[in-house]
């Protein structure tokens, strides 16, 4: 999800807080909002594999969203070249106490990946970012009479045999707004699985435009309990406490193609059906973020020198866009150079990024964002047929013992499937399969 989300974890936990250009790009990386809309109790049965599956479905986002994202590609990647100071923040009508630079904070209706998850009965559905980017648990509830409280489904806890009072408090700030809640406790349901005695944060306030137009109830992290404030569990981790698993992991499979349902979360193991040839494993190397390490990351077949010895990389589902640490970006983005009328699509590198003997590509249509003459977004564009163009990534400045890090958002994992195994602490890429 969003990078200061984690921020705040870090403060709760005493850790150092982030400079001021790292707050200065904390966006929440989202191209738009993925949704599932299903009808009666969440308690689906196994499929023939033995796997849970949670869809999640694609929404369309409007031209002015699509705008939006694309005018804060190319502005932060301006920024880098000290062509403007980054100060801006679009339509900001939310209060905010920071004193740091900052840019507004927006969800962006294309690229979000949002499904469902049930809280107290298995027939009280809430829409949720399933995050690998955070650990906490998040819930829009009755506590709360915002406007984006009040436009999406709210947490009774008075209405839960199962609620039990945590009663700790919890505050997340983001650069255009921020959150608060109150620490509870219920059975969650996702899918054939019941987790009891899940802690998770009511949400009693939001501030910020981003809430109200925002598509999702909630937030379910999956990164590791490190991370958790209060050093509660998350939910994947009850799982594994309850024993409710024959093996810990789960999968993710984005279909690249608009309106179409076939997006999974897939919860105890791989359905290979869904993947071309076969997945490579990397160890976990800080149990924080889903963290790995690269030893190259190559431009056509030119090493630029940005690991030394290894970089870091994060696979993290709720950030959609691909981030790099500032330095290392400037010196990607001058190599590429795309030009802003698409008029050299044809003759832009691929990027390679080295994990032991495997290269895991992304070509000129992955990483290359363009806006057509009727105003879409195409996230995978055709050469010849955009009327602007600018490359999916944004700076952003990690700090230690986590940082620096490349952050592998839903640009890259829509091209790849990827594993998140806890029984052994590693991390799969394989080819998603791709309809044609």
């Amino acid at each position: 999800m969003c990078i200061r989300d984690r921020w705040y974890q870090r403060r709760v936990h005493g850790g150092r807080k982030m400079n001021a250009r790292l707050t200065i790009l904390l966006v929440c990386l989202a191209v738009g909002v993925f949704a599932v809309n299903l009808r009666g109790p969440f308690n689906l049965e196994q499929d023939q594999s033995g796997l849970i599956k949670i869809p999640l479905k694609r929404t369309e986002s409007t031209t002015r969203d699509r705008a939006k994202l694309f005018n804060l590609i190319t502005r932060s990647q301006s920024y880098l070249t000290g062509e403007l100071d980054l100060d801006f923040d679009d339509d900001d009508d939310s209060n905010t106490n920071s004193n740091l630079p900052h840019i507004g904070l927006h969800n962006f209706k294309n690229t979000q990946y949002i499904g469902k998850i049930a809280v107290g009965s298995s027939d009280n559905l809430f829409d949720v970012v399933y995050d690998t980017g955070s650990a906490n648990m998040w819930i829009n509830s009755a506590m709360c009479r915002d406007k984006g409280c009040v436009t999406h489904h709210q947490y009774d806890p008075s209405a839960s045999n199962t609620f039990k009072k945590v009663g700790f408090s919890l505050e997340v700030q983001f650069g255009t707004g921020q959150l608060s809640g109150e620490i509870g406790s219920d059975s969650v349901f996702m899918n054939g699985i019941s987790i009891k005695n899940q802690d998770f944060s009511m949400i009693k306030q939001e501030v910020g435009q981003v809430f109200v137009e925002g598509k999702f109830d909630g937030i379910v992290g999956l990164a590791f309990p490190e991370m958790a404030a209060y050093n509660m569990n998350p939910v994947f981790d009850n799982v594994m406490n309850q024993k409710l698993l024959k093996n810990n992991v789960f999968s993710f499979y984005y279909d690249r193609h608009d309106g179409d349902s076939n997006s999974q979360l897939i919860i105890g193991g791989v359905d290979e059906s869904l993947v071309s040839g076969e997945i490579k494993y990397y160890p976990v190397v800080d149990k924080y973020y889903w963290t790995i390490e690269a030893d190259k990351i190559l431009l056509g077949e030119k090493d630029l020198g940005l690991c030394s010895p290894k970089c870091r990389l994060i696979a993290d589902t709720g950030t959609s866009l691909m981030t790099g640490p500032t330095s290392d970006l400037t010196s990607l983005l001058d190599q590429i150079n795309p030009d802003d009328t698409c008029s050299n699509m044809n003759q832009l590198p691929d990027i390679h990024f080295v994990i032991g003997e495997n290269k895991y590509t992304l070509n000129p249509s992955d990483y290359v964002m363009a806006i057509g003459e009727d105003g879409a977004e195409s996230p995978y564009p055709k050469p010849g047929r955009m009327k602007s163009c600018a490359a999916s990534f944004m700076p952003l400045d990690i700090p230690d013992p986590q940082g620096p890090a490349w952050i592998l958002g839903d640009i890259f994992l829509s091209k790849y499937y990827t594993v998140f195994d806890r029984d052994n602490n590693r991390v799969g890429f394989g080819v998603a399969r791709q309809r044609t």
